[in-house]
């Protein structure tokens, strides 16, 4: 009766390991139908599964409220649907045994190759940047400008081969718009500790911290390593059959450990609360985040962000938005509101 209060207009299915595909999928097209009688959405649906986890993570991040939209729910009963989430967006990317081929899945995966690979260009070489080198942090595939450095972070959970091996680069991007944002000036030498640091620390507090609960979700999730097949010892893995491996490892991990998964995800609020929230200087907070053996000298790493942040070009040519919770997509409006578990 706790939760009586609580608004919802949407149930979100989960899958467990007696439930049936075809079950499953009847039910999470009653729950796009029902989304689609709630208002207009842009983008694929596994777009807004991925928009669903970037505001649950960054209203963490941020320590806003998660009952101040529907009226209900803590920290720590939302944070327990993450697994689900996941779920949902494996779904939304189209069957794992049949189907790596889909359209949603070329798209998803060449929208964030083409996203790092943007970020990638306006990393310094030999300490050197060229102001014409401006490339837009705005989303590659030309959507909206919400799919940002953000968005391409945490759409890396379904695809953690590339987040295996860009970690360094999702992270310059999302502490680049940050600096972008708070317009921290970073014409001096070591600028990030001008005045004890702390206007850099509040500009980087979020991106850092978001950085750093998508690593946790990744550890909770993912194997460090991809799997290893009988095909890799004599040809390549196409990327395709190699997600479609990990995919269909992890969805099973879901169905059978999914209480065991809420429990770690459960921790990530302690996680940011006891840890992330205390930090009072870059260095402590990727320490803490566990980012330090990803992104090398933190000196060199933030000379790059600041590289990074001058030569990229804000959407429309306009300032960044600071905030983290106003840039919502469309779908926000309709999506299911956040009640308690």
């Amino acid at each position: 009766m706790r939760n009586q209060n609580t608004r919802c207009n949407n149930l979100l299915p989960f899958r467990g390991p007696s439930t049936p595909a075809h079950m499953y999928s009847e039910y999470t097209e009653r729950y796009w139908a029902t989304l689609a009688q709630l208002g207009r959405h842009e983008g694929s649906r596994f777009r807004i599964m991925v928009h669903d986890v970037r505001i649950l993570l960054e209203r963490l991040a941020t320590a806003s409220s998660f009952s101040h939209d529907s009226g209900g729910g803590s920290a720590h009963s939302n944070v327990k649907l993450l697994p689900f989430l996941v779920q949902m967006g494996y779904q939304c990317l189209g069957d794992v045994t049949t189907d790596t081929s889909s359209s949603t899945w070329r798209q998803a995966s060449g929208s964030l190759g083409k996203h790092l690979a943007q970020v990638a260009k306006l990393i310094p070489k030999h300490g050197q940047r060229s102001p014409a080198q401006a490339v837009s942090f705005a989303s590659p595939g030309g959507t909206t400008g919400v799919d940002g450095p953000n968005y391409y972070a945490v759409a890396a959970l379904w695809f953690p081969n590339k987040w295996r091996k860009n970690k360094r680069v999702l992270l310059l991007g999302m502490v680049a718009q940050a600096l972008c944002a708070a317009r921290i000036k970073t014409d001096t030498e070591r600028w990030w500790e001008a005045d004890g640091g702390s206007a850099v620390l509040e500009a980087c507090r979020v991106p850092l911290s978001l950085m750093a609960l998508l690593v946790r979700m990744h550890q909770i999730l993912h194997a460090s390593q991809p799997p290893s097949t009988a095909a890799e010892s004599s040809e390549a893995v196409s990327e395709a059959s190699l997600w479609a491996i990990e995919a269909e490892v992890l969805q099973d991990k879901i169905r059978k450990d999914d209480v065991k998964l809420m429990n770690l995800c459960d921790e990530l609020v302690d996680f940011y609360q006891d840890e992330l929230a205390v930090s009072e200087s870059i260095g402590e907070l990727l320490d803490v985040g566990d980012l330090l053996q990803d992104i090398g000298d933190v000196d060199e790493f933030m000379q790059a962000a600041a590289a990074s942040a001058a030569t990229s070009a804000p959407v429309g040519g306009g300032h960044v938005s600071a905030s983290y919770l106003d840039d919502t997509p469309a779908s926000a409006t309709v999506s299911p509101e956040r009640g308690s578990v």
